[in-house]
């Protein structure tokens, strides 16, 4: 039972290690997730540190509690964010994240970055941040609470804009009457309004979107 015990302290150590390694690649820059992500990482890493101390002082009455506490936190967080995961979500003007993972689907919350995605009775909608002239149209990642769009036309006359448009057409596959852009027309900020589409499917397509840039 204490070889098995040391085992598994051991595999949650490096797996917290392999967690905040990818946040490195993963993440270019310091923004909202990426502080999110490594700090899954780091909590990992910590309770494993206290699980192999409580192994190493078998009689350290303090050590197994405090072992015992960490544990018990670390699986909250993790049943707290598979539950999040899998719930049904109303279809009320409300506001949720999209979480993703960098295959595509399994395990989600080892790998999350997150956005808001609202919904209202015009329809839903979330920010982005264009990147104009791009090698090609494609989301590229999240940056604070806006997905990064790469465009190749130029932020010029409105055709950065009608660039959006035809992108996120294509990609919900839905006319481009279905696509507006809320707000920021002028400006590399934007929010895209997309109607006709409800939130799940709207973020389950960017979850996909997001997974494939990665």
């Amino acid at each position: 039972m204490k070889t098995a015990d040391r085992i598994f302290a051991w595999v949650l150590l490096v797996l917290g290690c392999v967690h905040c390694a990818v946040a490195f690649v993963v993440h270019k820059s310091l923004s909202i997730e990426a502080i999110w992500f490594f700090s899954g990482g780091l909590a990992v890493i910590f309770g494993a540190l206290l699980n192999l101390l409580r192994i190493a002082r078998p009689d350290d009455r303090l050590a197994a509690r405090v072992s015992a506490l960490a544990n018990l936190l670390l699986f909250a967080v993790f049943a707290g964010r598979l539950a999040l995961a899998g719930a049904p979500r109303a279809r009320t003007e409300s506001s949720s994240h999209c979480g993703w993972d960098s295959g595509g689907g399994g395990v989600w919350f080892f790998f999350t970055a997150m956005f808001p995605v609202n919904e209202s009775a015009k329809g839903v909608s979330f920010s982005i941040k264009v990147h104009p002239r791009a090698r090609k149209n494609a989301i590229t990642g999240a940056v604070g609470d806006a997905l990064k769009l790469a465009l190749t036309a130029p932020p010029v006359e409105g055709k950065a804009n009608q660039s959006v448009i035809e992108f996120f057409a294509d990609l919900f596959q839905i006319p481009r009457s279905s696509v507006t852009i809320a707000s920021g027309e002028t400006s590399r900020n934007k929010v895209v309004r997309i109607s006709g589409l409800g939130r799940a499917a709207v973020e389950q397509r960017l979850a996909a979107a997001l997974a494939q840039s990665s």
